[in-house]
């Protein structure tokens, strides 16, 4: 029983740890290309000096919806521009530049990218 609370306590979030601050991955980013996306991260820092991904858990906002779409964390190109898109949580919110390039531009084919990922995604890599 003893065991099992000490594993219970090692495992559990830091409850009593207060969030300093909260910055973006990556924090600058240029999208290049029609349908140019970018996923981001939201690393949250407590006052005990650990850091947690925190990205589920935030309020996620892009500055100009008529440029990028927003879902979760996920930001998807529309039109060439720059915005800046934001992560709350806990009061602390850090923000993220991005500049879209060539938006109405179609990529080129790459096997590595379009059909590497359907494979990696499936467990086939």
């Amino acid at each position: 029983m003893r065991m099992f609370a000490l594993l219970l306590l090692a495992l559990s979030p830091a409850w009593s740890a207060r969030l300093v601050s909260l910055k973006t991955a990556p924090e600058n980013v240029t999208l290049r290309g029609a349908g140019a996306a970018q996923q981001f991260l939201a690393i949250a820092t407590y006052d005990d000096g650990t850091e947690r991904d925190v990205t589920d858990e935030a309020e996620w906002r892009v500055s100009d919806a008529a440029r990028a779409a927003l879902e979760a964390a996920r930001l998807t190109a529309k039109s060439d521009g720059a915005l800046t898109v934001t992560a709350s949580i806990g009061g602390a919110s850090a923000r993220s530049r991005v500049r879209i390039a060539d938006s109405g531009v179609a990529r080129g084919f790459s096997f590595a990218r379009d059909i590497g990922a359907i494979l990696t995604k499936r467990g086939c890599n």
